[in-house]
């Protein structure tokens, strides 16, 4: 008796749309050579014929020792076009899926798992975009991303924590953004090319997701897929938009002449969408996580001061009790959360697992004094930075703690 057929694996190309770059390139390529797996996942190097060609070749070369297919084309023919010979050869080579992604951005280890489980989801699904630190008013934004997501390690951390709790998750959006895009090639037969109007680039991804959403497609976030991203760095490195740019307004004028209900549309989904409490579940998530592994502080502050940004977990509760949240912040990610009933330190520890290093009383309040009194029945050390006189002594252990 014959058994059934083993079931193909799907196959990916990841292209990256080079136009110079010398100072972000590089990090790019080395991130997205970890993705290739012979069979499955490839990864291409569209070069659009960047000025110095001196470093073309350095990067063929670099592409080269790392496996990574590299390709530069005799002349400049600006974004549109670049994304457009990624979908072709993705059709033509028999891809099921094409990421679209800018040269300014870092790559998570999960980034094929985390998109293409999120297509997989729903076949009426016509493009997916990662999650970032910048992606438009997608973004989970993390308050010093050049320190706390600026290494492969950080980014892969940041985005396997994610994958672990939003996988196969879909999220609704209204056009999806080209910095790091996933598109079924089956949905290039479908909805055809990016319209090669928009010259060098700038809202021609937003054109092909609403002309795919009035084919009856979706455009969904994966928010299990998180991808480092500088922002811009492209599009103002090829000359596109200026220093102060955040788009091309002459490419905004055809979206508005084409989709003249965009805006509106974009305005409700902006009023009725749920990506705020999408935001906080995730960096909810992110700060445990955090504490877990790096530890974490308790303070008492009126104001929640944002000290430098380090892996080190802070919750700070008011020193007001009918406040009934607190402000957590970890590895640059920040969030609001309820408070239980009891006490706070009981509500971290059951969450987290385990003490706080410290408590930190910043203010004087019948809050501070119930941590005080908490602090020292449970052993944990306490820094009052609100005692006087100040101490001229040198910062002991618990002090070091509190200001790291």
């Amino acid at each position: 008796m014959t058994g059934a057929p083993a079931q193909r694996s799907s196959r990916t190309l990841v292209a990256i749309l080079v136009y110079g770059g010398e100072e972000f390139v590089p990090a790019c390529i080395e991130s997205v050579a970890r993705l290739v797996i012979p069979g499955e996942v490839d990864a291409l190097v569209l070069d659009d014929c960047s000025v110095d060609e001196q470093w073309s070749f350095g990067l063929r070369a670099q592409c080269a020792a790392l496996g990574v297919g590299y390709y530069r084309s005799p002349r400049n023919m600006g974004i549109p076009r670049n994304m457009n010979l990624a979908l072709l050869h993705g059709a033509s080579a028999a891809y099921d899926y094409v990421v679209i992604a800018n040269s300014d951005v870092v790559f998570p280890a999960n980034l094929v798992s985390g998109l293409v489980s999120t297509v997989q989801a729903d076949p009426a699904i016509a493009s997916v975009t990662a999650w970032s630190n910048q992606v438009s008013s997608f973004s989970l934004v993390n308050l010093d991303p050049a320190e706390m997501l600026g290494s492969r390690e950080r980014i892969d951390r940041v985005s396997l924590l994610l994958e672990a709790h939003f996988a196969g998750r879909p999220v609704e959006i209204p056009v999806g953004v080209g910095f790091c895009m996933l598109v079924p090639v089956a949905m290039v037969r479908e909805v055809g090319l990016l319209d090669p109007i928009f010259g060098r680039g700038y809202c021609e991804e937003v054109d092909w997701c609403l002309r795919a959403k009035e084919f009856g497609y979706r455009n969904v976030l994966a928010p299990s897929a998180f991808v480092y991203h500088i922002g811009n760095a492209t599009t103002k490195t090829v000359g596109i938009l200026e220093h102060w740019e955040t788009s091309d307004p002459a490419n905004e004028a055809i979206i508005d002449l084409r989709y003249p209900t965009y805006r509106a549309d974009l305005t409700a989904w902006d009023g009725r969408t749920m990506l705020e409490d999408l935001r906080a579940e995730a960096a909810t998530q992110l700060v445990l996580a955090g504490a877990r592994e790096f530890g974490y502080v308790v303070e008492v502050a009126a104001i929640a001061r944002q000290f430098e940004q380090h892996d080190r977990a802070r919750f700070v509760v008011s020193p007001d009790q009918r406040r009934r949240r607190m402000y957590a912040m970890q590895g640059g990610f920040e969030v609001e959360m309820p408070l239980d009933a009891g006490s706070v330190l009981d509500q971290l520890e059951r969450l987290i697992g385990g003490p706080p290093e410290a408590v930190v009383v910043r203010d004087r309040s019948a809050q501070s004094h119930a941590l005080v009194e908490l602090s020292h029945a449970r052993g944990v050390p306490l820094i009052d930075t609100y005692s006087y006189p100040q101490m001229a002594a040198p910062p002991g252990p618990a002090e070091q703690i509190a200001r790291r």
